[in-house]
């Protein structure tokens, strides 16, 4: 989902050079519809080596374009020809609208919650981001509110969240607010089950594979035995090496209790080849299963056991 022109900073500087309008060229076969900021990153590091990304806004109007489109131009462009654009922009602003996050409790037998979140926003279909972690949430609360009060340890909150994508505040409030204060546990369920492609020069393969997911645990090597013992079992794909943090809904509180993601952001999220055909249901389950077990299997230990 990221681009070049983004990392390298070729949006900034086509502004501070004066352009009336950026055109980004998605760099894969097909000609998809994309929803991407313009904006330009800079990657920093921490101490530890952790990479984080500063934001440069780009106010200069403008759009992608998918691949056939784009290459069109760019050899119009290359060849010498002059070439002209018209573009039209038709925005509207709505004032005084809100955009609310949905919580619903599971009560269990102590004070101690599990939190199990998604969020509700997503562009064109959204079959993907974020259907597929909505899906994964509501079959969890299927489960667990099968299983009577008197043998659920913990309170089980879901929570569908506004989203982060429009800026709201979202998954930091239940840190603000002090919810997690005696958080035993934090599932996010975002974008979890995509069909893999495989980029072959400037083509994207379509395969019959459910694609391996960047994953994140911050917990006791006890919950990292459980979590990655759940993704064996039911087969989740996995990326080697954990990710430096949690992303998406739960990066800002990723480290303010226990806390499980699995998430994939393929080259046709944010587009609109996120369609439920690339979304398979075996993925979907799989996930589902495994986060039910690592949900079971945390509910036998103390929070402290849990911890890092």
């Amino acid at each position: 989902m990221g681009n070049s022109a983004s990392w390298e900073g070729a949006t900034k500087r086509a502004e501070d050079g004066g352009a009336a309008l950026i055109v980004g060229i998605w760099g894969y076969a097909g000609n998809m519809a994309i929803w991407q900021s313009l904006s330009s990153f800079q990657m920093l590091r921490d101490p530890d080596g952790t990479a984080r990304y500063t934001r440069a806004q780009v106010e200069t109007p403008g759009f992608f374009m998918g691949f056939d489109d784009g290459r069109r131009l760019r050899d119009m462009v290359a060849s010498g020809e002059s070439v002209r654009i018209t573009a039209t922009l038709d925005t509207e602003i709505r004032e005084g609208l809100q955009s609310p996050s949905i919580f619903g409790t599971l009560p269990g037998t102590t004070d101690e919650t599990i939190y199990v979140m998604a969020h509700m926003d997503g562009y064109y279909d959204a079959a993907l981001d974020n259907a597929s972690g909505m899906a994964v949430m509501i079959g969890l609360a299927d489960y667990f509110a099968a299983i009577p009060r008197e043998e659920r340890r913990r309170n089980i909150t879901f929570i569908g969240t506004a989203g982060h994508h429009v800026g709201s505040p979202n998954a930091p409030y239940l840190r603000d607010q002090g919810m997690l204060e005696k958080a035993a546990l934090m599932v996010n369920c975002e974008h979890v089950a995509p069909t893999q492609f495989v980029a072959f020069n400037n083509e994207l393969r379509l395969t019959n594979t459910v694609s391996p997911r960047r994953w994140w645990v911050n917990g006791s090597q006890a919950l990292l035995d459980i979590t990655l013992d759940a993704y064996d079992t039911f087969g989740v794909t996995v990326i080697g090496a954990m990710d430096g943090r949690a992303t998406g809904e739960m990066m800002a509180i990723d480290k303010e209790a226990p806390s499980v993601q699995l998430i994939r952001s393929p080259e046709h999220k944010h587009t609109d080849w996120d369609i439920p055909e690339l979304v398979p249901a075996a993925g979907i389950e799989a996930v589902a299963r495994a986060f039910a077990k690592i949900i079971d299997q945390a509910n036998t230990l103390d929070i402290e056991e849990l911890r890092p």
